[in-house]
């Protein structure tokens, strides 16, 4: 039957594994739900704080990122400050001001998925970023790819 610690360890690890990747696309898949508690209480912080103090990119850093498109539609892709970003929104804030990552290109669109890193480096196959892509324009994330 095995040894239930070890099988419970390499589950975890398996977890914290399918994490790592899914951040590293700037996206987030959660597994594990002492990393859903703790994320949770780490994004009250950030809104508590700017509640009391205000929002102040100057003290904190702007809210980064880029245009992701296809044909028809656009969205802006945060890469730095999601849970600045994702505070404001919390608190009721109308806009969220961002800005343009200086060293990313200030557009991506599907049909330059064969040059996106992790497609160059051979982790995952264009078709599978390019319906990355789509489904943050649509505004569904991970949700639209069935995760």
């Amino acid at each position: 039957m095995g040894n239930p610690l070890a099988r419970q360890r390499r589950q975890d690890a398996a977890a914290w594994r399918s994490i790592a990747f899914e951040r590293s696309w700037g996206l987030v898949l959660w597994t594990v739900q002492s990393e859903k508690n703790l994320e949770h209480a780490r994004l009250m912080k950030v809104a508590s704080s700017i509640q009391r103090n205000g929002f102040d990119p100057d003290a904190f850093g702007d809210i980064e990122g880029y245009t992701i498109g296809n044909d028809t539609s656009f969205a802006f892709f945060i890469r730095g400050g999601k849970h600045r970003a994702a505070a404001l929104t919390f608190l009721g804030y109308e806009f969220v001001p961002v800005r343009f990552r200086a060293s990313f290109p200030k557009l991506v669109t599907s049909d330059t998925a064969s040059v996106w890193p992790l497609v160059r480096e051979g982790k995952i196959r264009a078709e599978l970023a390019q319906n990355v892509l789509s489904s943050h324009i649509a505004g569904r994330g991970m949700e639209q790819l069935g995760r």
